[in-house]
């Protein structure tokens, strides 16, 4: 699952109307988001989600396709995970070998090892957040291109 906050994720979508329509349906559904609209080209932004995509085909067989790449955000958050992470590590091995006694050398091995422990929490939040976020980008564009239902519908239980 962290690995989707590191990789792209394509997409396409086929428009089952024509080109300018299709462009003014996109720019409507995306005004619940952050986008930008440059000719062939539209970039969709959540969150924790960032959709580069441009239109492709003809008349007949219009399709947006893109892809969601990972935020700036998210791989700010990362390397400076990274980062706390290394300097928690040497800062641990550099307290068990030195010769003094004290409390952080018992306490700061501790803590790197519960952040250790619990970074793999962290990433699976930060990756269903980034999820979400994508199906509600991915549901905006099929109401708008596709005529799906706008609202979930829920099974009748017979």
């Amino acid at each position: 699952m962290a690995r989707s906050l590191v990789e792209p994720e394509p997409l396409t979508l086929e428009s089952r109307h024509g080109r300018a329509e299709s462009i003014e349906r996109l720019r409507r559904a995306a005004r619940a988001f952050r986008a930008e609209f440059d000719g062939e080209r539209v970039t969709i932004a959540a969150d924790s989600a960032h959709l580069e995509a441009r239109w492709e085909g003809g008349a007949q067989d219009l399709r947006l396709e893109g892809q969601f790449v990972p935020g700036r955000k998210t791989r700010l958050a990362l390397y400076g995970m990274s980062l706390v992470m290394t300097l928690l590590i040497a800062a641990s091995a550099w307290l068990v070998l030195a010769t003094e006694t004290g409390s952080a050398r018992f306490l700061v091995p501790l803590f790197t090892g519960l952040a250790v422990l619990g970074l793999p929490f962290v990433f699976t939040g930060m990756a269903s957040v980034a999820e979400a976020d994508r199906s509600r980008i991915r549901k905006a564009l099929r109401v708008a291109l596709q005529d799906e239902e706008e609202r979930f519908r829920k099974w009748d239980e017979d």
